[in-house]
Parts: C-alpha cells; structure tokens; sequence
C-alpha cells in the first residue's frame, strides 16, 4: 500500500536565516506588485485567500511585525503565495520551492497511487466474476474531498505560514494556514494516508468497489449494485472528512454515476459495455485540440513565452498520447524536456525542438482539417486472447567483407485451438503447418511446439546505410533495423498480437525499451518502430539474451539452411519491407500501416477476430482502418502486475537456460519454448517472485520441477501461471 523510500532532507530549515528569507519575501513580493498588468490576478488571488480566511482555512496575522508578535518566541518560516490557472479559474499555490521548504523536508515512503484504466479493470473483473454470458451494465461516478490539504493537520504551524501582496492595502500581508499548503512537497503524501483509509474502509468492510487517486475517488460499479457512491459518502462523512457537496451531485466534484464521466483526466465510456462488452478510453477532443493551438503558437513564436512552459508541455503530451498512440510520439518529446532543463521560457527554439513540436501537432489534429486525430482507445471484456508471437532478430557488420551489412529475424506464431480444429478438418495434404510440430536437429532432436514459422535473411546494400550519419560501427542502427523489417514485412500476422522479442544486442534493446535515443539516426529508427507498433496495435515485450543462443544469428550471416526443418515461410525479395527513408515515424506512415494490416487479411482470418476489428476504436479520424484495441481480463489486464521468472541451477542438474533472468507480465503467457542452438537443459526451480505495482507487495512462488527430460521441460516448464 506504500513503498517505503527513505528521501532525507538535504538541509536543516531550523538552521536557515529566515530574517534575511523575510527581507527577501517582502522585496519580491513588492516587485511583483510594480507590474500593472498583474493587477488583476493580484486582486482574484486576494479574494480566494479571503475566502479561506472566511472559510476557516487561513488566518490573517497582518504584517511582518504582526506575525512576529503572533509566534513569540517561536522562529517562523513564509512560502510566497502565487496564483495558477486551472481549468479556467484562480487556485491559489504557495512556493515551497523557493523558500526551501521542500529541500528541507525528508519522506520515508513513495506516494503510491492507482491509474487512470480502473475502471475498465475494475469492469475486467465483474466480467470474469460472473461470467461473461452474464448480461448487465456498467456505470462510474466520482468523488473529490473539498479543501483536502487543509484538513490534514499539522504540528509544526509555524512553518506552514504564507505571504502575498495585498492590492486593496499596498502592501504584504501574512497568513497562517490550518493543514497543508499546495506546494508543500509533504502534503500529497500525508493526505494520501487519509485517503487510502477511506478507500480500503470502503473496500473491506463495505465492498464498495473504488479507489483514489490523493483526493480523488472514483466508483465503476454494475446498475445492478447501485448505491455503492453515497455508501462511500456517507463513509467520508462519518470518518470527518467529507466529499465536496451535501449530498450526492449537488457539487460539480460529486458526479452522479453514469455511463460516460472522466477520471482522472480520461473519459470512460460503457455506453457499449451491456451489449458488445465494449467500453472506450481517451482524453476529451477538447484537450487535444487546446494543445494543438499551444503547439502551433509555441511553433509560430518559436519561443515558450506564454505557455505553461516545455516541462508542463512534455508532461501533458505523454498522458494525452498514451491513451491513444501507446508509445509512438514518446521519442519526440525528448527535445521539449531538454529546452526545460536547458534554456528559459523566452529563448530562441532550435530547429530540432521546433520539428519536434511540429510533429506533435500533425499528430495530434489534422494540419488539414484542424480537428483532433486521437481517438479513444477500445477495452474489450470476456474474449479470448491470442498466443503470444515470439521473436528473434539480429544484425552483423563486418566492415572488411564486401557486403558488410546483414539482419535476419525468426519468428514462430503458436498455434491456437481455433487452428487446430480447423487443420484438423482439412485434408492431410490441405492441413496448415500451424497444426504440425517439427523435430529439426538444431533443437537436439526436441519436437517443437504446433505452429508456424518465418524466417528473413537481408544484406542491406552500402546505398541504404548512406542515408545515416557516417560511423565506423553501424551495428546498433542495424539491429533497429532489424527489429523494424519483423513487424513491417510480417504486418498482418502479427497484427494485435503480444509479442515476446528477443535481442542479443544490450544497446540497441536499451533504446527500444526506452524509446528514444541521443543519435538522431537511432532515434528516427526507434519512432519508426513504435508508429509500427501503434499502427499494428502490437504489444511487444522485450527481452536479452545471448548470441550464442539467439536463433536469428544464423539468418543475420545469411545462413538459412535449418529452416527448410520447422517448414519455415522465406520472407524475401518483395516481401520483405522497409519503410521508405522520407516517411520513418511519420504520422502518415502510422496511418498507412493501419489500413495495410486490415485489407490484406488472410481468408482464413476467423470470424470472431473479424468482429472484434469491426468493433474496434480509430485512432485517426481520416482513416478508419488506423486502430487501437486493447484486451482486459480481470486483474491478469496487463501493466497491473509484473513478474520476473528466474530460473535456478543446483548442482548437479545440469545447465541453465542461456538467458538467467526474463520479464513477462502476469496474464501474459511465458513462451512455451526457448531454443538453444547447442543443448538444452535447466535447473529444477523456477521462482516467480510477485510484485504488485498497485500496492508494492512482493511476495513469490517456487515450483519445484523435480527431474524432467529436456522435452517435458521444452513442453512445460514455461507454462506456469
């Protein structure tokens, strides 16, 4: 529930000259006052303080001198109160920051809060609760604690006093304020412990089903349950803490449940949930298109003058992309964190952080048409999901040959029990090779799991490496290259797959997995990747292992004579693709490759599947091929758990696998097979340690496999749930 993280102080505020932090305080706050045009702001900020005051958040001390006499003895320390813009009007915020409050403050935990998805997890488990023949609908309201900070008190008062400038008076007055101030770096954490006891009061001894996010409170429930909101009202009440609004939707934080509201900043949708177990998930057009217009005036100033700055930008471009273009766009935010880090807010842009923003606003709305592209992202409830595809590339550079470039990529897509049923109704010579097993001698005579192979063998020509800057080692941009040829030549096999990509190239997986890179040629890969990845709806799981034991080595050195064993399909000649060198990790790349993987469906594509896509959410207007669909079952919905499988030797039982360690999330099937291209064997124990991300409990689980032959382990030690 929370994560211990010991965070020290890194200086002792008692220790601080706070006379000269009060000369200080008075000389910027009547600096401030000097500027006519923020009269207005000053005069608002004033009259929200009032309002405290009249509320009994805050008490007026009056002067310098006045506050003096108000504390005795007792040394204080003020924060400068300034005014923020929020969702069009004046929240009033005090500067820990500056007055060093923040610096002097030690944690011993890390906040630890739930996500914006609850709902469609919390809809995920209903579903698989009462089974997904079971008819009812889904609704969700929410809840905000009014005033949360201040009701938390504090003991140490004299430390939470602020300071502004009176319009009415000309000159500054202090204030002593009950609880925590916004902007103190200890008040979400404290809160959040009065929060979270709400919440599991609610949960254990109530069964409302909820959660918090600080202040926030959200209850997705069936129609059937109605009424679990105003238990968890009265709850607040009764613990001294109540929701904002006497009674259930009288407020504008007090959503009445519905089929459609906002948490956290994403709108859910069940309005389908009843009849398709569908439900949708993004953040409103309405927020698209405000950062759209900040992007093309920050664009057309080059400067961030007049924003909310580079970092708030970064920050909000990541959450509104996320929902809809998973990680495709990440790479290009890249460049507005470091003019956050690097220069104020009135410098000069360079050209690679103005085509970094120009970017995002073609991603975001249609430079066409101006309005928005993202769409919401689609949950689907109670379907069964496809086996895991697995993946090897690899790249070689051998700069003396003549031909000095080479990648090549193996891949295997298990067969499914649809598959089987349906090669088992053809003819023997008709039969699908996703229904046969293999017996190749480069697995030590190990029957390989039903289903199909690919394998690439390609030497890029020295003509397509001159597209990049000029290097004595190409062998990291090659390796991308390889990773991108996978998902580009294979588009409509592994379309809406999860994927399980092996890499024995530690750098070029590190760039992937972080999706961005400082060289600009690896970065334009990586982007290229993830519009791929988007496009494709593919969710790919990265993972290392050796050279020794990655399959595709063979392929990369142009050595494909093992896959005539697995009856492998040879991906070559037009049929293996790249992007065009002008499109890489464009937004019309994205698009394009939305509506390649829909029309060149196999025929073979099973009707359920062919729903599913009908069903599914765009993500760009314009083409209604581009999107995006995402799959929950219960709490196996992914991204709610990790876990980490390690394999163990004992002496005397033979070797480990090549790979000691590999990263899967719960609900996300292990491959069933690992292939060395030497012996294969393995230690007895398999430990899963278990770590829930919601909460930070750890805990694990240890099977003993006792003595198995090398095919009962090919077959069964990475099938455990």
């Amino acid at each position: 529930m929370f994560r211990a993280d010991w965070q020290p102080a890194a200086l002792d505020i008692d220790a601080l000259d706070h006379e000269t932090w009060h000369r200080d305080v008075d000389s910027q706050l009547r600096s401030g006052a000097r500027d006519a045009s923020r009269h207005a702001d000053l005069v608002t900020l004033y009259e929200r303080t009032m309002k405290e005051v009249k509320d009994g958040w805050a008490k007026s001390l009056g002067s310098l001198q006045d506050a003096k006499a108000f504390f005795g003895d007792q040394p204080f320390r003020e924060m400068i109160r300034f005014a923020v813009e929020q969702k069009g009007e004046i929240r009033p915020c005090d500067n820990g920051r500056s007055s060093l409050h923040n610096l002097a403050t030690t944690l011993q935990e890390r906040l630890m809060v739930d996500s914006a998805d609850f709902p469609a997890r919390a809809a995920a488990l209903y579903v698989e609760l009462l089974g997904k023949d079971r008819e009812f609908a889904f609704k969700l309201g929410t809840e905000d604690i009014a005033s949360a900070y201040r009701r938390m008190p504090c003991c140490e008062p004299w430390y939470t006093v602020f300071a502004q400038w009176n319009p009415h008076t000309g000159s500054v007055e202090y204030f002593r304020l009950q609880g925590f101030n916004f902007g103190l770096k200890s008040a979400p954490n404290a809160f959040n412990r009065l929060s979270v006891c709400i919440r599991e009061l609610a949960n254990r001894l109530l069964a409302v089903c909820c959660t918090s996010y600080v202040d926030d409170f959200c209850v997705p429930e069936p129609t059937f349950a109605a009424g679990g909101q105003q238990l968890l009202r009265d709850l607040a009440s009764l613990v001294g803490v109540p929701f904002a609004g006497t009674r259930l939707g009288e407020h504008r934080k007090s959503v009445v449940p519905a089929f459609a509201n906002p948490f956290l900043g994403v709108q859910h949708d069940f309005t389908p949930f009843e009849r398709l177990r569908l439900s949708y998930a993004g953040v409103s057009e309405s927020l698209v298109e405000k950062l759209g217009l900040s992007l093309g005036s920050i664009i057309e100033k080059r400067s961030f003058a007049g924003s909310a700055g580079p970092l708030k930008l970064a920050g909000q471009l990541q959450f509104s992309l996320s929902w809809c273009a998973r990680r495709f766009g990440r790479a290009a935010t890249q460049p507005i964190h470091r003019a956050g880090r690097a220069m104020g807010r009135h410098e000069t842009l360079d050209k690679v952080t103005v085509e970094a923003l120009r970017f995002l606003r073609d991603l975001l709305v249609d430079p066409v048409s101006k309005r928005p592209r993202l769409r919401p992202r689609t949950f689907e409830y109670g379907r069964e999901k496809k086996l895991h595809a697995i993946v090897w590339s690899d790249a070689c550079w051998e700069d003396k040959n003549d031909k000095p470039a080479g990648i090549g990529f193996v891949v295997f897509i298990p067969a499914s029990p649809t598959d089987e049923a349906a090669a088992a109704s053809l003819s023997p010579s008709d039969a699908r090779s996703a229904a046969t097993s293999h017996t190749p001698a480069w697995t030590g005579s190990i029957a390989t799991p039903k289903g199909e192979w690919y394998v690439a063998s390609y030497q890029p020509p020295r003509e397509m490496l001159a597209a990049w800057r000029r290097r004595q080692q190409y062998v990291g941009q090659l390796e991308l290259l390889a990773a991108i040829a996978v998902y580009y030549s294979l588009a409509v096999v592994l379309r809406g797959r999860q994927v399980v990509h092996y890499i024995d190239n530690s750098g070029a997986m590190a760039i992937l997995v972080k999706d961005y890179s400082s060289d600009i040629d690896s970065a334009q890969l990586v982007n290229t990747f993830y519009a791929l990845t988007s496009a494709l709806e593919v969710d790919v799981w990265f993972d290392y292992v050796k050279s020794a034991a990655n399959i595709a080595d063979w392929p990369s050195r142009g050595q494909v004579e093992f896959a005539h064993e697995v009856n492998a399909t040879r991906i070559e000649g037009e049929r293996l693709k790249f992007p065009k060198l002008g499109e890489w990790g464009s937004v019309e790349f994205s698009a394009r490759m939305g509506r390649h993987a829909r029309d060149e469906r196999p025929a073979s594509w099973p009707a359920r599947e062919e729903a599913a896509l009908a069903l599914s959410c765009r993500i760009l207007r314009p083409d209604a091929s581009f999107t995006r669909t995402n799959t929950c079952k219960g709490k196996r919905y992914s991204g709610e758990f990790r876990r980490i499988l390690r394999i163990r030797k004992l002496a005397g039982q033979g070797r480990v696998w090549d790979y000691p360690t590999s990263r899967h999330r719960i609900g996300s099937s292990p491959p069933p097979f690992l292939f060395s291209k030497g012996r294969v064997s393995a230690g007895p124990i398999l430990t899963l340690p278990i770590v829930l991300v919601t909460t930070g409990e750890a805990y694990s689980h240890t099977y003993r496999l006792g003595t198995v032959t090398k095919s009962e382990l090919v077959e069964k030690a990475l099938l455990f749930r």
